[in-house]
């Protein structure tokens, strides 16, 4: 008999988890979310490839607020297990997030193998750090600084939602006023012993540092963890276990599993439509919302905890 090697799964049922093979119209789904993502550059006013750091890599792509005040900003962090994508792929949640009140920054940074796991998130809070400091140049409100990932993105969500980073950068503790992690990974051991660690060179200590299931600190912002239902085990496992942990921590959190969503569906039919609840529920965290339910509806496809 196979033995397991992390929770119940054997090696082969690990590397399972970590698979799009069950994605039905992978190609499509992806060359969807491209079209949709060069519409919103096309039809949205944007300011592309700004510098927030040093190195090249440290750059953001601006969709600034169609508002005559200073709007609550939404900056989303790209998936691709830290090795792929960027955040061209990723303008299309600026088509629905513009139009309801929000500044929409979409962030790049460099990637594994190139850059180790700390490198990506010392670039992750420079980008707050950034947008803190330039929010007035695109309209956006630094007190309403609101963050969103997927996959990757969703590991970094969370490892910037920690309050004790901010004051390094000079900057308020509660500089993020709130977060929605999407389809994240916030244990790292289960990557470690999958064949991506290969390219990652994760160790223990960099799974034990990077974590953020293992440390999860006290903080007033208020976080949305999302899954899709037809997502691998482990991503569900992952999201309900990082949820008690944040509860745990007297935290706020609210859990959000549209039954019907894959790993890349989720931000096309659940972030970016408007009659999904986790779209509401992101544009309920930036105060933009009051009338949502009103005005859309709620899709009744999905698992509230």
């Amino acid at each position: 008999m196979t033995e397991a090697i992390y929770r119940h799964f054997t090696r082969t049922e690990l590397e399972a988890q970590f698979t799009l093979d069950y994605v039905d119209d992978l190609d499509g789904k992806r060359a969807k979310r491209v079209a949709a993502s060069l519409a919103a550059r096309r039809d949205l006013e944007c300011n592309l490839g700004v510098a927030y750091g040093e190195t090249p890599a440290e750059t953001l792509d601006i969709f600034p607020a169609d508002s005559s005040t200073p709007a609550p900003i939404q900056l989303f962090i790209h998936g691709g297990f830290w090795q792929t994508l960027d955040a061209a792929t990723f303008s299309f949640p600026a088509s629905t997030l513009v139009p309801a009140g929000a500044a929409y920054l979409a962030v790049d940074y460099a990637l594994m193998p190139a850059v180790t796991m700390g490198e990506i998130v010392r670039q992750c809070r420079a980008a707050i750090a950034w947008t803190y400091r330039n929010a007035q140049d695109f309209n956006g409100d630094p007190t309403r600084i609101h963050i969103s990932g997927h996959s990757a993105g969703g590991h970094l969500v969370a490892m910037l939602m920690d309050p004790g980073w901010p004051a390094e950068y000079g900057l308020p503790a509660d500089v993020v006023k709130g977060g929605c992690a999407i389809s994240g990974l916030f244990e790292l051991e289960a990557v470690r012993l999958s064949s991506h660690n290969t390219a990652m060179s994760l160790t223990s200590a960099d799974v034990a540092a990077y974590s953020p299931h293992r440390a999860v600190s006290p903080t007033a912002a208020p976080l949305i963890l999302a899954v899709g239902g037809r997502e691998p085990e482990e991503f569900r496992l992952q999201t309900t276990d990082y949820a008690e942990a944040w509860q745990a921590a007297g935290n706020r959190c609210e859990v959000i599993i549209p039954a019907h969503a894959d790993h890349i569906s989720i931000l096309l039919d659940d972030l970016t439509a408007a009659d999904a609840k986790l779209h509401g529920a992101v544009l309920g965290q930036m105060g933009l919302a009051s009338d949502w339910h009103t005005a859309h509806g709620q899709r009744k496809d999905s698992q509230p905890q």
